[in-house]
């Protein structure tokens, strides 16, 4: 079976919400938020591909937790 299926099985609330997408000639990054569940403070991910005729051939993320306190008025989205 899918590993994708089984995870979203464990965790059924899981959610990502795509904040920003910027493409440049191969390259698309992807900026979201994701939680585990409602209550989650979640973490923000960056997901850079390299993408050539249509596939990955390339893939590089960073996630970070989101802390519960910033150390500016800086958001991380």
């Amino acid at each position: 079976m899918n590993i994708l299926v089984e995870y979203y099985k464990e965790v059924p609330e899981l959610s990502s919400i795509i904040k920003i997408v910027v493409t440049e000639g191969e390259y698309i990054a992807l900026h979201s938020h994701t939680r585990r569940s409602s209550v989650d403070r979640g973490k923000a991910h960056m997901n850079i591909f390299r993408v050539k005729n249509g596939k990955i051939l390339e893939h590089w993320d960073v996630i970070q937790e989101i802390p519960e306190e910033s150390a500016n008025k800086n958001t991380m989205f």
